[in-house]
């Protein structure tokens, strides 16, 4: 079951197909019946339907479930533990929605695994036995717990991907100057990589982005390991703010000293957009016209 989720995991499949797909396998697995991935929002608090799968389920289906967190107390037992619920019987466990207990439904057994991100509940899978109790035994707790993991980090990873995507989509759309890096150790700004740039940022540091996305800052642009750059774009993708760093002066060994308007700007995953436009010339002329006065 691992090897298959890894494989649907890697595979070029978008988000909620990758997931349709390990909810199958996890189904299998554990010989539930049908089975539904609901995301939290953490805003309104409300649990949102994903993918379904198994007898009776669709992810048509599993969409239109859109309750309160409160509503589903096994879900709420796995926010307050970070961890696998099992319920044996659905009937006696404490405020179990009886509307899921009747003929129509006929929950008898559910299993939920907890979808994890920087060690907060993000989302759960419900495993539902609607034909037949269900006894959880030890072993299969601790496969669900370990299957959890794998496909927490699954979701993160692709959710990572499709965001780079829409970065690239919007840095290429963008007139001026844009690169986006991505902070990969929120402890160490030398862990910035540049995951886009436009053709516009070329003018500016002399850099085809192409040659250099997928590059460390430090490999990229060394030369701006002496500065404070690297701390300062590090700061924003923690904290989420915009800085305006103004007239910046700087210089790296494929394009010399430049000076630029500088504003970078928060961005989810830990990373860090930086617009910048090249006034260079501009500072040369009224340097210039300074030096005539003088």
């Amino acid at each position: 079951a691992s090897n298959r989720i890894a494989e649907y995991i890697r595979s070029a499949a978008d988000l909620e197909t990758m997931v349709e797909n390990v909810l199958v396998v996890v189904l299998e697995t554990f010989s539930a019946d049908n089975g539904v991935y609901s995301r939290l929002d953490d805003r309104t608090q409300m649990w949102r339907g994903v993918v379904g799968a198994g007898e009776g389920m669709t992810r048509e289906i599993a969409q239109s479930f859109v309750d309160p967190v409160l509503r589903y107390p096994h879900a709420v037992e796995v926010l307050r533990t970070n961890d696998v619920v099992a319920v044996p019987n659905a009937a006696v466990y404490p405020d179990f929605p009886p509307e899921f207990l009747d003929e129509k439904i006929g929950i008898k057994s559910v299993m939920v695994i907890p979808v994890l991100s920087q060690d907060s509940v993000t989302g759960v899978i419900f495993l539902n036995y609607n034909n037949a109790y269900h006894t959880f035994t030890p072993d299969e707790v601790s496969l669900a717990r370990g299957m959890a993991n794998q496909i927490s980090s699954g979701i993160e990873r692709k959710q990572a991907e499709e965001q780079v995507r829409l970065y690239v989509d919007v840095v290429n759309s963008a007139p001026s100057g844009m690169f986006v890096w991505q902070l990969e150790d929120i402890n160490d700004p030398r862990s910035l990589r540049l995951i886009a740039g436009n053709s516009a940022t070329v003018e500016a540091t002399g850099v085809d982005p192409a040659t250099i996305v997928g590059r460390a800052m430090a490999e990229a642009f060394p030369d701006y390991m002496e500065t404070t750059i690297p701390q300062i774009y590090a700061d924003v993708a923690v904290t989420g703010k915009t800085v305006d760093m103004g007239e910046t002066r700087f210089g790296n060994s494929h394009s010399g000293e430049g000076v630029f308007i500088v504003k970078a700007f928060g961005l989810p995953n830990f990373c860090v957009g930086v617009s910048f436009e090249d006034i260079t010339d501009r500072k040369l002329e009224e340097e210039e016209r300074q030096l005539l006065l003088e």
